[in-house]
C-alpha cells in the first residue's frame, strides 16, 4: 500500500505554547529538536522552538479501508500501515 505523507507548520497559537525552548502542543512537552510519536493520531511532533515553530507529520488513512484491512496498532510510521488479517 502506498503512504502518503503529510505535514504542517504550527506557530504559536491556543494549542501550541513555547516556554524555555521547548513547544507544548495539547499538553505534551517536547523539548527543542525532539520529538514524538503517536498512535491516535497517526502523527509525529516535531519541536522546533528556537525557530518557533511545530510540524506535525501524518498520513492519510482511507476512509473505507479494503475489507479485512487495519491500520497496525503502533506508534506513527507503521500506524501508517494495515494488515490483511480478517
Amino acid at each position: 500500500m502506498q503512504q502518503v505523507i503529510h505535514a504542517k507548520v504550527f506557530n504559536s497559537s491556543g494549542s501550541l505554547v513555547f516556554k524555555n525552548d521547548t513547544c507544548i502542543y495539547y499538553g505534551v512537552e517536547i523539548n527543542d529538536g525532539d520529538y514524538v510519536t503517536l498512535h491516535e493520531p497517526c502523527e509525529l511532533w516535531w519541536c522546533s522552538a528556537k525557530k518557533g515553530y511545530l510540524t506535525v507529520h501524518g498520513c492519510e488513512r482511507p476512509l473505507h479501508p479494503p475489507r479485512c484491512d487495519t491500520p497496525y496498532r503502533e506508534d506513527f510510521g507503521k500506524c501508517c500501515q494495515y494488515s490483511g488479517v480478517c
